[in-house]
């Protein structure tokens, strides 16, 4: 019943008895002599990203590890009440794993809580947000391959996440895990490899420098083709009626045109991706039409979306991709993402008064990035829009 001992025979077989032949080609069809030392059990510290039930009292848990990447595991009678389990099979609960190998799936076969993160289940807003994340990790992490940089940062986010402090109002609260929000985002596609260019150009390369002293200053946005657009460049696409010119709307159309999900794959190229700002009255998510263009070949699709930036929101993405921000080191020299923790949020630590709107407005529009650039919808989306709603439609206020 060994076939590792019947593959010995056959290649024997084959070599004419030949030892030393037989031992050189063995590694390439016996698994056991592929991997002499491998053990039956291996140990590994994960975060749960994902769970789902498997047979009548199992669960089958997706987690993210350091030293081996993304791997599912079977939790034996994790369901049952009680469970030897117990909380361990939750979302985002980090323990150190005893892993039994299996011929599909691999078995947890004992596990101790390293650290969790109560808080997140107890505000809807944050439990939204950190599914957000646990996707956009999901997303880029790769199996049997060390993740130590994504695993340090989701951990590091998460527990950034937990720790906000409730605002007096709700909008309040909404409007800083928004920001954070965005900040994290730009973390993870910083990891992926995805970053947008903020500093220039995408499409002609020359530097972009916002004037936040200029109401009506205007930058474009362009998923397909990789980040911001200069509004010298972003005219002359208007003027070749490669965008078209926005038309005004009340501010009621607008703020309903905002909160358009942006989930369905096959709708995402096509939804609406637009908030209300401060300055302008129209919507900021406009789309091309077919031109003669040299640009063409850079935005090559005709569901591409264009997306407007004021001065303040390109201002506020280029200082969360900063060198400054994206490396900062703690004191005695080793990387942030080493020591569990990220540099301080741009919104707490700058002079200017950022409109609750504007982080909204910023995080549909990395979420168009990251959609169009990972491949795949983001399903937590829904839930979260409906969560930030209160920051874009207020309600009426009540007559005497």
């Amino acid at each position: 019943n060994n076939p590792n001992l019947h593959c010995r025979r056959f290649l024997s077989h084959l070599t004419n008895g030949s030892r030393e032949t037989c031992d050189a080609i063995a590694p390439l069809f016996c698994t056991e002599a592929a991997q002499p030392n491998m053990s039956r059990t291996y140990k590994a510290t994960g975060i749960n990203l994902k769970g789902q039930p498997i047979g009548e009292a199992d669960r089958l848990l997706t987690i993210l590890t350091p030293e081996f990447g993304l791997i599912r595991a079977v939790a034996k009678g994790s369901r049952k009440q009680p469970s030897k389990f117990g909380g361990r099979g939750e979302l985002f609960v980090v323990n150190q794993l005893l892993i039994a190998r299996g011929r599909s799936l691999d078995k947890i076969a004992q596990a101790e809580t390293v650290t969790s993160y109560p808080g997140l289940g107890r505000n809807l807003a944050k439990l939204a947000v950190s599914q957000y994340l646990a996707e956009l990790t999901l997303f880029q992490a790769l199996s049997d391959q060390p993740q130590v940089a994504l695993f340090d940062a989701l951990n590091a986010h998460l527990k950034q996440l937990e720790t906000l402090p409730t605002a007096e109002t709700e909008d309040g609260a909404h409007a800083a895990i928004a920001a954070m929000l965005v900040q994290a985002t730009l973390d993870l596609l910083t990891l992926a490899g995805i970053v947008p260019q903020l500093d220039r150009c995408c499409l002609t390369q020359v530097a972009i420098e916002p004037v936040l002293e200029q109401s009506n200053w205007m930058a474009g946005f362009s998923a397909a083709s990789g980040g911001a657009i200069a509004p010298a460049e972003l005219e002359r696409l208007i003027q070749e009626d490669l965008v078209p010119t926005p038309r005004k709307r009340n501010q009621s159309a607008n703020r309903l045109s905002s909160m358009s999900a942006y989930s369905a794959a096959g709708q995402s190229e096509s939804a609406s991706v637009a908030a209300e700002t401060a300055d302008n009255s129209y919507p900021t998510a406009v789309s091309w039409r077919r031109s003669p263009s040299p640009h063409r070949t850079r935005l090559r699709h005709s569901r591409d979306r264009v997306l407007r930036l004021t001065a303040l929101e390109l201002w506020l993405l280029q200082q969360l991709t900063a060198p400054a921000v994206a490396s900062e080191e703690v004191a005695d020299g080793s990387p942030v993402s080493q020591k569990g923790a990220v540099p301080p949020p741009i919104f707490a630590t700058s002079n200017i008064e950022v409109p609750d709107p504007i982080w909204l407005n910023l995080e549909r529009i990395l979420r168009q990035y990251a959609q169009y650039h990972f491949g795949r919808p983001i399903r937590s989306a829904t839930l979260l829009d409906t969560c930030f709603s209160s920051l874009l439609i207020a309600d009426p206020p009540l007559q005497p």
